[in-house]
């Protein structure tokens, strides 16, 4: 009996990935519409589709955004984020976008944060400032002032 040569022959395994678990979709989140300067605002980030861990980052006007005086950002759970804008001014408008990715895909979502009160209420302290404070030095009218330089011009014309 001959003896047959065994050759071991590579074994080819596709690589496949999973359309569906690929796939990854970030839920639509809004501002909310009366805010006033001073509040503090909170807005989460949902993942609806997707398999976890992920990472999310918050994004201002295509800048990212790190904790600090004006925000807070914390992951609540694996498929949730939040974003907290603390004293809202007219410095926090803007287009704030939340990005979430896991490994093999990523997704976003945009939302546009507006303090409407931030002009009218701007230009009524002006107008206020104006109209109700009288300045902390002395105050006199063109006319006082004209006729003490006047006077303070006469008395020296007669010391002379």
């Amino acid at each position: 009996m001959k003896k047959m040569k065994t050759e071991t022959l590579p074994i080819f395994i596709p690589f496949l990935i999973c359309v569906e678990c690929a796939d990854l979709l970030v839920a639509p989140f809004s501002f909310l519409k009366n805010i006033k300067l001073g509040e503090q605002v909170r807005v989460f980030c949902t993942v609806r589709r997707g398999d976890p861990p992920f990472s999310f980052s918050w994004w201002k006007d295509g800048e990212e955004l790190y904790v600090g005086p004006h925000f807070d950002i914390e992951q609540i759970d694996e498929y949730t984020s939040r974003l907290v804008v603390r004293g809202v001014s007219a410095y926090v408008n803007g287009y704030y976008t939340c990005r979430a990715s896991n490994t093999v895909a990523s997704d976003n979502a945009t939302a546009q944060l507006f303090v409407e009160e931030w002009k009218a209420r701007k230009v009524s302290n002006i107008t206020q400032n104006i109209t109700n404070t009288r300045p902390s030095y002395p105050y006199w009218s063109l006319n006082s002032c004209l006729r003490m330089l006047l006077d303070v011009t006469l008395r020296h014309q007669e010391w002379r």
